[in-house]
């Protein structure tokens, strides 16, 4: 029996229990007030620091300098979509810019090894969601004359691969086969995923795991981003409309800009939620930092905006809904002006958005210019959230520097050894 078919296909109420625990904002800001950034010198490899403004414990965990320079001294999250931690959080993958995936204690950051992968793209990476050895990737390649394009899992500890589906042997051709621009991630129980192949044959389509079953494809031009499946994988978001598994129409979230920013998750009572930086009114006048979509109604909630008491969103808006352990609890990076002088501006929160919890905590500046330092892109937070919400990953030049490394915060939650 192939590999992949032992994995046990676990039901959500057992990825996500309704335990018991503490409130994660518990002792933090959650005030709107102004809180001007403060001058820290950067923290060297694996020390921390108490943020002035908010009483978090920020570690760097990255030394980028001490393995290269110029274009390269990059070490970063993949994305605020892909989970950075492993199941249990044991494991933690960052990436080197021109070195590639690097794997990592999950809990004293001491650096383990580079991962020998070769995915479709650096965010095309994907941790198993309950078994923290597994990664699956999309490989898009020649070999020899043979043009390949599958999807792989590979285990971290035994560096062994497995091939758990040939797509080329199903007519998907060109190169670019992958998860996708803007990837989100695969349902929470990692058996539904969605693919695009925007070079020559250009479809998209869904795909389950567990009986191999390929849905409905559809056309589509270059450069589309694949349909991704919500946390319990009976819906599926691309550009705004809602689909399910065969990709038949379920509701249309009248976004403006189905691109911005976003990511797809859920809350405690197992609703499917995407939450998306709105800057412009589209069909309602959703603007704000974290406005929350009902995948299934269309409804909308702002959470973080100027109906909750917010500014107007900042630039470099990025948010993690990925709390598999913690549904509902949702990370968040801004840049806006790089000074950090205004309510929001580069600042990182961490959001419960549950119904009858809702509550925004402000959880430290990542000290980051993003596009206006001298690393442009690379130097955005691109935030990620842990499995237990207990800890929030992200990148920074600390300030415009010519570097750019990676950072952790511990809350509070974390250092008193609440785990689920």
């Amino acid at each position: 029996m192939p590999i992949f078919f032992r994995f046990v296909i676990i039901s959500l109420c057992s990825i996500v229990p309704a335990v018991a625990f503490a409130e994660l904002c518990q002792g933090l800001v959650t005030d709107k007030s102004h809180r001007p950034r403060q001058a820290i010198p950067k923290p060297g490899y694996l020390e921390a620091f108490t943020d002035p403004q908010f009483g978090t414990t920020i570690r760097r965990i990255s030394d980028v300098e001490k393995t290269a320079s110029g274009s390269a001294a990059v070490i970063k999250p993949m994305y605020s979509t892909v989970p950075a931690w492993n199941a249990d959080e044991s494991l933690l993958i960052i990436w080197q810019r021109k070195k590639g995936h690097l794997l990592l204690d999950g809990k004293s950051y001491q650096f383990i090894k580079k991962l020998k992968i070769r995915p479709s793209d650096l965010e095309h990476v994907y941790w198993h969601a309950t078994n923290p050895d597994i990664l699956f990737y999309p490989e898009s390649r020649k070999k020899g004359s043979q043009l390949i394009n599958r999807l792989t899992h590979y285990n971290v500890k035994t560096d062994q691969y497995s091939v758990i589906k040939d797509f080329t042997e199903e007519g998907i051709g060109g190169y670019k086969f992958g998860f996708g621009g803007d990837p989100m991630y695969s349902s929470w129980d990692s058996d539904y995923f969605g693919f695009s192949a925007p070079e020559k044959d250009r479809q998209y389509f869904t795909f389950r795991l567990s009986d191999q079953t390929i849905g409905n494809r559809t056309k589509v031009e270059k450069r589309a981003p694949a349909p991704a499946p919500s946390p319990n994988g009976k819906l599926f978001l691309h550009r705004g409309v809602v689909y399910d598994f065969n990709l038949n129409k379920v509701v249309h979230l009248g976004l403006n800009k189905h691109g911005e920013h976003a990511s797809i998750g859920q809350l405690k009572n197992g609703e499917q939620k995407l939450f998306h930086v709105t800057f412009d009114r589209g069909q309602n006048d959703a603007v704000g930092s974290v406005v929350m979509h009902d995948l299934q109604t269309g409804k909308y909630k702002v959470l973080v905006g100027p109906r909750t008491g917010y500014p107007y969103p900042p630039t470099g808006t990025h948010m993690s809904a990925l709390a598999l352990k913690r549904p509902g609890w949702v990370a968040v990076s801004m840049v806006g002006k790089g000074k950090g002088d205004r309510l929001l501006d580069n600042e990182l929160l961490l959001v419960n958005a549950n119904p009858g919890e809702e509550e925004v905590c402000r959880i430290g500046h990542h000290r980051s210019m993003g596009r206006e330092g001298p690393r442009k892109y690379w130097a955005e937070p691109h935030v990620v959230i842990s499995p237990t919400a207990t800890r929030v990953l992200f990148a920074s030049d600390w300030g415009g520097g010519e570097s750019v490394d990676t950072y952790v915060v511990e809350l509070p939650s974390y250092s008193a050894g609440e785990s689920l």
